[in-house]
């Protein structure tokens, strides 16, 4: 049997019934997507949504026409199993570079359908302008509770691409694969080639300006500026942290309350002696600490802005704590907060070790 109108309406119905469970699934995946930019620092934009129901009905009818004697669309079931998209997340970045980044950082946060690796697709067309990689994600157990638990089994589709090629994917599938009045002209071919030259153009040129816009801000002396300033400045001074934006934006606000506000008040209150195999050391007893209490909820990134983070935790650890009070009716500690109660205490820290911060 191939896809019947009657299958058609009755899967559309269906999903009109079951469309707030996608929204919300959709809703949530595109908070935790914000949440993985923001502490890591990445410029992007995300945007969520769930299908529109008379656009499922219009996917399903070309369905019907372009594959109408195929078998595989003969239930209701089978076209909510083939249908990936009924919620769904964009990522654009600023970079095209960050797309494999985003995506490595996704495979951290969600798992796939039924448990497994989530599923990832490279969907770069040779020959065409579409540029994107599909990512189909499931909720992990932990997060199925409360007002989410109905979304057990239920995937979304998330969309990474750079946002020039957002532009030109958009621009591309509208007059590609939505013609509503015959097959595209010769003259729109042209054009569409055109376009794809200028996004792959337009992209070298926004990596060289934010590489020119960092090299600038490399050589600027005072208070940082806001928490992209203070990666760029203080990332040179950890080498072996290549990720060093990773977790940085937490980091920041607490150097900002603790009135390390620059580099010259970081370098005189924590980047004393030889601080990088300090900064090493530490990081492997944190580490054990962690993985001894309970790896699931927190663990140690040496790669990232922990380098620093645990020379800040060596001298003002328990002040940390301080502002992060944790307990009953307070939510979830955040990570700074849990390294922080976790961290190795010696002592003598957090008083005779800590000194004024340069001003």
């Amino acid at each position: 049997m191939a896809l019947s109108e009657q299958v058609i309406s009755e899967s559309v119905d269906r999903y009109w019934r079951e469309r707030d469970r996608y929204l919300k699934l959709a809703t949530f995946v595109a908070d935790k997507c914000q949440e993985m930019i923001e502490t890591g620092l990445l410029r992007a934009t995300v945007s969520f949504r769930a299908k529109d129901t008379e656009r499922l009905r219009g996917k399903l009818r070309k369905q019907a026409r372009l594959h109408g004697e195929e078998p595989g669309l003969e239930t209701v079931d089978d076209v909510f199993a083939w249908v990936s998209d009924l919620a769904g997340v964009r990522i654009a970045t600023y970079l095209e570079r960050d797309r494999a980044v985003i995506v490595d950082r996704l495979r951290s946060i969600f798992v796939g359908p039924e448990g497994q690796e989530i599923d990832v697709e490279v969907k770069d067309r040779p020959g065409e302008l579409y540029r994107a990689t599909h990512c189909q994600v499931a909720l992990p157990p932990e997060a199925l509770v409360g007002t989410y638990e109905n979304l057990s089994g239920l995937t979304c589709e998330i969309q990474v691409c750079s946002l020039l090629a957002h532009v030109s994917n958009e621009i591309d599938h509208d007059v590609r694969y939505k013609p509503m009045m015959g097959p595209i002209s010769d003259n729109e071919a042209e054009l569409l080639d055109a376009l794809g030259n200028l996004t792959v153009s337009g992209e070298v040129i926004v990596k060289a300006i934010i590489e020119a816009q960092e090299q600038r801000q490399s050589a600027i002396v005072g208070e940082f500026q806001n928490e992209y300033d203070f990666v760029v400045r203080m990332r040179g001074k950890f080498p072996g942290a290549p990720n060093f934006a990773d977790h940085a934006y937490q980091l920041y606000e607490e150097l900002l309350a603790l009135r390390l506000n620059s580099p010259a008040a970081i370098d005189a209150a924590l980047l004393d002696g030889d601080y990088l195999a300090r900064s090493s050391q530490l990081l492997q007893d944190l580490q054990s600490t962690c993985e001894t209490d309970n790896p699931v909820v927190v663990t140690v990134d040496p790669g990232s802005s922990d380098a620093l983070l645990v020379l800040l935790l060596e001298r003002y650890a328990r002040q940390i704590e301080e502002r992060h009070p944790a307990g009953r009716g307070r939510g979830r500690p955040s990570r700074i907060r849990s390294l922080a109660t976790r961290f190795p205490r010696r002592s003598g820290q957090d008083t005779t070790r800590a000194r004024a911060p340069a001003t």
